[in-house]
């Protein structure tokens, strides 16, 4: 369950989220729709951790999400897989290393310099792009894509932090 109550971001003299307050009691395809500048981001951006709320609380089934900090955090964001409006993907790397970069998080700093990928997560992320009917694409760089091929990557790229639901404690 998704509880949120008085969730507020100011940034400044602005508030970028006002005392927004609503519950989620289940496992749902929810749209958060408004005008530009609403606050849709940056209550998302709260939601996994990216930004600091100023004040209210986002709850998921009990545990306070706002509360959390340091690894706790990190652990959080790995099981929130997040598709951002610009997609963030490294417009010179091809795409296979683009999907790859979502599990970053779980690899050593030397492993990432040398660009070692063991070959099952090789094997996942191609497999992964092949859902989405983009796997033809994984050879190429993220730049030379389209933007709804690129929207796919980043897509891909949030499933292969395998995000679950959250369960309490967890």
């Amino acid at each position: 369950m998704l509880n949120i109550s008085g969730a507020t971001k100011i940034f400044g003299q602005t508030a970028a989220v006002n005392n927004v307050s609503f519950t989620i009691d289940g496992p749902a395809f929810v749209g958060i729709i408004g005008r530009p500048g609403a606050g849709k981001s940056t209550l998302l951006r709260m939601m996994n951790c990216l930004t600091p709320a100023t004040a209210g609380q986002i709850r998921v089934d009990g545990r306070d999400i706002l509360s959390l900090s340091g690894a706790k955090s990190r652990a959080w964001q790995s099981q929130c897989a997040m598709i951002f409006q610009q997609f963030n993907l490294v417009p010179r790397m091809d795409v296979v290393s683009n999907v790859l970069h979502g599990i970053l998080n779980r690899r050593s700093t030397v492993q990432t310099i040398f660009g070692l990928w063991p070959r099952a997560h090789i094997v996942r992320a191609l497999s992964i792009l092949d859902r989405l009917r983009i796997d033809e694409q994984a050879p190429k760089r993220a730049e030379a894509l389209s933007g709804g091929q690129q929207q796919r990557v980043a897509i891909v790229r949030a499933l292969m932090q395998d995000p679950r639901a959250p369960h309490p404690g967890g």
